[in-house]
């Protein structure tokens, strides 16, 4: 069946974005979108109403895909397919290896179109602010001041840059964001951001996984309220510790790679925590 072509998004957009997005659950806010459409591209399929979105957003040498979102009545109508096959190609054209993070829905849909895993991760939820130990002496508040550290720590293992992603989430966590350090050198760091459901924590991480649960539950005592983190599942140890505190697994992701014949899209064990599915 035909479908109507993508339609840019811009700023005049996100409203309608966060109604779209509202109304399937999700936890993006305006600040979201915002980033999105200025770090990135935004494109939705239009009607007489706005009833479906995709975005991308760069990187080096590889690229993310997200927000990829079909209204009920509008399903099955080949949309999701045209946002897709949009946004994988405006990756290649670029140069860049189409990546996302699935969910078990889109997991297969994804293989068919030949992404490939990568590697998995599990959001958990749960309420912060119950964290009554004393954070070490080595963890301290991030502030602004941290920003250029953190970014070229991160690309260690993130394998790029992404400077515009942390200041901007840097920026909205300046409540419970905090860095490790060992002789003046940061060896981990937590950020995140605020949600219309939750508070996002991510990226986190961390040389060591002493220091990611201390970073972690430093950041969750200074939250008030309910807690996204969504967590790479090679840390089980973490896991563990956040179903300990009452977190519940609310679902699952497969990170894929469209292509990625270089390893480009990487499963590096720092990374304890992801920015989120929309971002990486």
């Amino acid at each position: 069946m035909a479908t109507s072509a993508p339609t840019p998004l811009g700023p005049a957009d996100i409203p309608a974005c966060l109604a779209f997005s509202a109304e399937a659950g999700w936890n993006q806010t305006a600040a979201d979108w915002a980033l999105m459409l200025s770090a990135g591209r935004g494109v939705g399929i239009v009607t007489d109403r706005l009833i479906a979105t995709a975005a991308i957003v760069p990187y080096e040498g590889f690229g993310w895909i997200s927000m990829v979102f079909v209204a009920q009545s509008e399903r099955r109508r080949g949309h999701a397919r045209t946002l897709m096959e949009w946004a994988v190609a405006a990756h290649r054209e670029a140069g860049r290896v189409p990546a996302l993070d699935a969910t078990p829905a889109g997991r297969e849909v994804y293989r068919r179109m030949g992404f490939t895993r990568v590697c998995d991760a599990t959001r958990y939820e749960g309420i912060g602010g119950r964290e009554d130990g004393v954070s070490p002496s080595y963890i301290v508040p991030a502030t602004g001041d941290d920003l250029a550290a953190i970014i070229a720590y991160d690309a260690q293992y993130f394998g790029v840059e992404r400077g515009t992603i942390l200041a901007a989430l840097l920026a909205r966590s300046t409540t419970f964001a905090a860095v490790a350090r060992e002789n003046g050198r940061i060896t981990g760091y937590v950020i995140g951001r605020n949600g219309t459901r939750a508070t996002q924590i991510g990226p986190l991480v961390a040389d060591r996984e002493a220091d990611a649960a201390a970073l972690l539950s430093t950041a969750l005592s200074r939250i008030d309220g309910p807690v996204f983190v969504d967590v790479m599942d090679r840390h089980e140890a973490v896991g563990e510790s956040l179903t300990r505190r009452g977190f519940a697994v609310q679902r699952r992701f497969e990170r894929m790679a469209y292509g990625d014949t270089e390893g480009r899209v990487r499963d590096a064990p720092e990374i304890v925590a992801i920015a989120g599915p929309e971002l990486g």
